[in-house]
């Protein structure tokens, strides 16, 4: 109870989950930081909360190759990233991501009509591996209609991330806390 009062009382102001906190204030945009709390067995967060901010991680981050670092329009955003670019962390397109959003979806509002909704709507991403570096899959893609592939071309993190994110869609019942 102590780490979920500490949380809340530190990221949850207003209402609004605060992407990051420090000594001159908070900032509250929507980015991928927020996938982690919402994938958490041990969420700090009530149902309700999480519902709402799933549907804002849904609207505003997620695509069918992954989410988004931060939701659409970040005034620094062009659609050429490198590592170097305050871009690559506002607005790029992390494949791996995926793995929080359906821990998320499936700690949360899932059945099996879910998980085949799920299942179709990723397809994309798995067509990913006839780009770029054959049959591997990039760490990150600069924009959801062009998906040029950046950062890594062959990462094992999102490949990992995939495969975890497709067994959960095949077997929910064993991430399901105890």
């Amino acid at each position: 109870d102590k780490a979920k009062d500490a949380f809340r009382k530190l990221f949850w102001v207003d209402g609004n989950l605060m992407d990051m906190v420090n000594e001159k204030g908070g900032d509250t945009t929507v980015r991928i930081n927020r996938l982690v709390a919402l994938a958490l067995p041990f969420s700090p967060l009530t149902r309700e909360e999480t519902a709402r901010l799933l549907a804002e991680v849904s609207g505003q981050l997620l695509t069918p190759v992954g989410c988004r670092s931060a939701a659409m329009p970040v005034k620094d955003f062009v659609h050429a990233i490198h590592r170097k670019s305050s871009v690559f962390y506002n607005g790029a397109i992390w494949p791996w991501s995926i793995v929080l959003f359906i821990q998320a979806k499936e700690r949360h509002d899932w059945d099996e009509k879910a998980a085949q909704k799920w299942r179709a709507y990723f397809e994309p991403l798995l067509k990913l591996r006839n780009k770029g570096l054959l049959d591997h899959l990039p760490e990150v893609l600069d924009n959801e209609v062009q998906q040029t592939q950046n950062g890594i071309a062959d990462s094992t993190m999102t490949l990992a991330c995939i495969l975890w994110a497709w067994y959960i869609m095949e077997r929910p019942e064993l991430t399901k806390p105890a």
